[in-house]
């Protein structure tokens, strides 16, 4: 049991360094590093610093690829993820720290949620071959095949067009959390 967990953890670093690799590349692809790129251009402004993150532009590309991600790996060794765009270019660790504790009490309370209804329908379902079974296993099937991005954006559509059911601000309170949380 013990060396099936280490296993598990070993994997977690290859899983860990292919997750950043993609996130750099996909990076690349989104924000054009050539110079004098129009688009790159206008997001960017013009190409100065002397490397990624080196400037007070965050999206500043400098040098060659490989030494650009080997700056990115080290970055991301030492907990340093750049600036967060959508906060005001704070630090991201700064804004994961303040986020962190929401984040956690909506995962958990998603956690007991699917553990309240999961547990009791797989009974059922194993019990009560047939009809119920079916349909217990279909919908199962379709929920966790059913994008979540999609999902909180018809429940958002319907709050709003149809049925006020979930509050669509956030707003820190309780009555912000079931949207999230059903999703």
């Amino acid at each position: 049991m013990l060396a099936y967990v280490f296993r598990r953890l070993l994997w977690a670093i290859p899983t860990l360094w292919l997750a950043i690799t993609i996130t750099f590349f996909g990076l690349g692809a989104t924000f054009d590093r050539a110079e004098g790129n129009a688009f790159g251009e206008a997001l960017n402004g013009p190409q100065r610093g002397s490397g990624f993150g080196a400037s007070e532009d965050p999206f500043v590309f400098e040098g060659p690829p490989h030494e650009q991600y080997l700056r990115f790996l080290a970055d991301a060794v030492r907990l340093d993820w750049g600036a967060s765009v959508s906060n005001d270019n704070r630090p991201t660790t700064d804004v994961l720290r303040e986020t962190f504790r929401v984040t956690a009490k909506m995962g958990l309370l998603a956690f007991l949620l699917a553990t309240a209804l999961g547990i009791p329908l797989g009974v059922l379902a194993a019990t009560r071959r047939g009809w119920a079974d079916r349909v217990i296993s279909s919908g199962a099937t379709l929920a966790y095949s059913f994008p979540s991005l999609v999902l909180a954006i018809l429940l958002l559509a319907l709050s709003v067009r149809t049925i006020p059911v979930f509050l669509i601000t956030w707003n820190g309170e309780w009555d912000s959390y079931p949207l999230p949380i059903l999703v």
